[in-house]
């Protein structure tokens, strides 16, 4: 289960999407979740709360590597009051 607002990915399909700062907003480092969710598409910048799978295949050895999630559950929340970690 994991919280994070919806960003676009390249050539389409949709990123659940957190920042996390070590200083300021300048630092900002980007953690991204390729969704794999069987026709959710929710808007840009929409805080939800999603349930699934880790799929193989995306990666998690480099820093560039974009994990995938199959999604079986998908709430819209409220963005947190501290929306970086």
């Amino acid at each position: 289960t994991l919280t994070g607002f919806v960003s676009r990915a390249p050539g389409g399909g949709w990123y659940l999407t957190r920042l996390a700062l070590t200083c300021c907003a300048a630092d900002a480092t980007v953690t991204k979740i390729d969704v794999v969710d069987g026709g959710l598409t929710p808007s840009v910048n929409t805080w939800l709360t999603v349930t699934g799978t880790w799929v193989p295949g995306g990666g998690t050895m480099s820093e560039t590597a974009i994990p995938r999630l199959k999604a079986s559950h998908a709430v819209v929340v409220e963005p947190p009051a501290n929306p970086y970690e």
